[in-house]
């Protein structure tokens, strides 16, 4: 797995890891199923590039949300 792909995948363990984070809200936000999004987290398949690039975005806001508050 590539290293980037890999620091995003771990981001968005943590992010599920968290108190809210439910991989039903990602799929949901970046539309794929929420086993999907499990099956990213145990290693069994790995997101595509465009799906990648959704998580970041998703990560960011995010991210950017929690520094609001």
């Amino acid at each position: 797995m590539p290293s980037r792909m890999k620091e995003i995948l771990d981001a968005l363990k943590d992010w599920c890891d968290r108190e809210n984070g439910q991989p039903s809200v990602v799929a949901k936000v970046i539309g794929v199923s929420p086993g999907a999004v499990t099956s990213w987290l145990s290693g069994e398949q790995q997101p595509t590039s465009e799906q990648i690039l959704l998580l970041q975005e998703f990560l960011a806001k995010q991210k950017n949300y929690e520094k609001s508050e």
